[in-house]
Parts: structure tokens; C-alpha cells; sequence
């Protein structure tokens, strides 16, 4: 079964790979009835599947969050709640 994806419009698109000029694999979204190269059958290693503000879906490679998990405290999110007052860490020119 192909890898197939259903935007927020209802429109569901499959998972294509062409080949470019220099032989690298390309892949892309194609509507089913338009078959435009080989079908894929699982979406590749270091890829996600996106999806635009106005329903565009797109193969995506995986990006390395910058902060990493353990490096958040617990205490992150009450520290955030708990802040009444805007700070500014460079105070304005007047």
C-alpha cells in the first residue's frame, strides 16, 4: 500500500519518487489518478510528511529540536505561568 496523506480539504495525495538528473532519488505528492512515477511504500528514513497553511502537502526532512528534553527544568512551565509582568532584557533609550 502506498504512503497516502489526506490535506485539510479533503484531498487525498500519494507519496511519489522520481529520479533527478544526477540520479539522486526526488521525492513528491501526486493526486492517484495522475500517476506521475513510482509509488512509495513507506516514507523515507530522516522524513515527515507537512502540511501547508493552505492545504500543500510536502516530504520534509527531520530537523534536530534545539533544545533537547532533559535539558528543560520541570519547573519550566510554572516559572513561565507564574510571571505577571513582562521583563525586557535590554531597557529602552529614551
Amino acid at each position: 500500500m502506498p504512503v497516502s496523506y489526506t490535506n485539510r480539504k479533503g484531498v487525498t495525495y500519494t507519496l511519489y519518487r522520481g529520479q533527478t538528473r544526477t540520479g539522486k532519488p526526488r521525492y513528491y505528492f501526486g493526486l492517484p489518478a495522475h500517476s506521475q512515477g513510482e509509488p512509495v511504500m513507506e516514507i523515507p528514513p530522516g522524513f515527515t510528511i507537512s502540511e501547508s497553511v493552505n492545504g500543500v502537502v510536502s516530504l520534509v526532512k527531520d530537523r534536530p529540536s534545539l533544545v533537547q528534553p532533559e535539558a528543560v527544568p520541570r519547573s519550566f512551565p510554572r516559572l513561565l505561568s507564574g510571571l505577571g509582568k513582562v521583563f525586557f532584557l535590554f531597557p529602552f533609550s529614551q
